[in-house]
């Protein structure tokens, strides 16, 4: 690749050379000043067809059939490598984009991320490394390139726009993240994702005072400030040090194989029906069950080792990534 960029470079480098050439050489060979000679030197390496400046000797002649075989041929060079790499540059902008919206059609129970800013990315970062299905939604066109070396899918346009959402695929989308700088915004792309899909959670960005009332009045199904959050996390960082350390190590993983996931338990689990001691979750999968939401009940914190799991609980775990996949995927036989 830095080869063929080298090589427009290099063709006018040449025609520089023979055109310092031919003016040295006309100079020497037929006497001439030096602007002559750099006139005719021009005129020969581009064969643009001009008269001669003054008449030529025999060795003049066959100076100048010297400067413009090798300045046609440099000429060519040029033009040549220059053309390929605008063409190849442009044909691979052209792929890269078919492919991007090739795959953005397969996409599905994915989640969609609106907007690229700070709160964006690390959503966008955190689903990444837990392989899970997203595309982004960026209005600037600056940000094309980054997500393209990131290998995202994207799409550049306006979040608010039900154009720009229906090519990410909110129709199949699991979830939409309505993280745009402003309020108004958000609000806007709340409305406008419930509107195309009433059954895609919307988990929204609240920044001024009283923007998470209106945004659940919107349909938002969950409402964020990413102010406060900040906010209680350094307090506890204060408070509660040891237990802020263990959650940061829940939650970037690449320190330690450890996640915290919630489970919903379908009828042909092999959890359904039994306690959790019965099923053995600690010895059988080295996994903690932290809670059992029940759907038409409370959530029960620290469950006892008696309590059954039923079809339609939603357990939260707490241990390693792959236990939890093989607890996700046990079916009775």
């Amino acid at each position: 690749m830095a080869r063929r960029r080298s090589g427009p470079i290099l063709g006018v480098a040449l025609l520089s050379f023979w055109v310092v050439l031919g003016s040295l050489g006309f100079s020497l060979i037929e006497g001439w000043s030096l602007l002559d000679s750099l006139y005719m030197a021009v005129i020969t390496v581009s064969t643009v067809g001009f008269g001669e400046v003054h008449a030529l000797s025999d060795y003049g002649k066959g100076f100048a059939l010297f400067l413009i075989v090798t300045g046609l041929g440099t000429a060519a060079y040029t033009l040549t490598s220059l053309g390929q790499q605008l063409l190849e540059g442009e044909l691979a902008e052209v792929l890269g984009r078919r492919r991007m919206k090739s795959h953005r059609g397969k996409l599905e129970d994915h989640y969609i991320v609106c907007g690229n800013g700070r709160v964006g990315r690390t959503v966008s970062t955190y689903l990444d490394r837990r392989k899970l299905p997203f595309c982004v939604i960026e209005i600037d066109p600056a940000a094309e390139e980054e997500l393209r070396q990131r290998g995202y899918r994207y799409v550049i346009g306006d979040a608010t726009e039900d154009e720009n959402l229906i090519l990410a695929g909110l129709s199949r989308a699991k979830a939409a993240f309505a993280l745009l700088p402003s309020d108004p915004d958000n609000l806007y792309l709340t409305l406008s994702a419930k509107g195309l899909n009433p059954s895609t959670v919307v988990v929204a960005r609240a920044s001024g005072k009283g923007a998470e009332t209106k945004l659940e009045r919107a349909g938002a199904d969950h409402v964020v400030s990413p102010y406060e959050l900040v906010g209680l996390r350094l307090l506890q960082k204060v408070l509660n040090p040891t237990l802020m350390e263990f959650m940061d190590l829940v939650i970037h993983r690449e320190h330690l194989k450890l996640i915290m996931e919630e489970f919903c338990v379908p009828s042909d689990s092999v959890l359904a029906g039994y306690s959790i001691e019965e099923a053995r979750i600690r010895s059988r999968y080295g996994l903690i069950v932290v809670a059992i939401k029940r759907p038409d009940g409370p959530m029960l914190f620290n469950p006892d080792a008696g309590e059954k799991m039923e079809p339609g609980d939603v357990l939260v775990l707490l241990g390693p990534e792959d236990q939890v996949k093989d607890v996700e995927q046990a079916k009775r036989a």
